[in-house]
């Protein structure tokens, strides 16, 4: 029970330090994150998923091609959070 409660803890604690690097890569590139993007993209708890985050985030060419890539995994059918996410982007 103690090591599952570590093994958790530990978990989480990469998934909010992955997201972190997410929202820096954001605002290196971009200069600001957008209130929502930031929360959605903090809501999420797997690792692989922010893992291709950070790499979209390095890569998009505008955050509007991001937010697309972020709807993507927040779908309910995607796997890194359960609720839809509602994003948008200010032109």
């Amino acid at each position: 029970m103690a090591e599952e409660l570590i093994l958790e803890g530990e978990a989480r604690g990469e998934a909010k330090w992955k997201a972190e690097m997410v929202i820096n890569a954001l605002r290196t590139r971009f200069k600001r994150v957008p209130k929502d993007i930031e929360k959605a993209i903090l809501a999420m708890s797997d690792s692989i998923a922010l893992e291709s985050l950070h790499a979209q985030a390095i890569q998009s060419d505008t955050l509007d091609e991001f937010a697309e890539g972020l709807r993507q995994l927040a779908s309910p059918s995607g796997r890194a959070v359960r609720s839809q996410v509602c994003l948008s982007v200010p032109h």
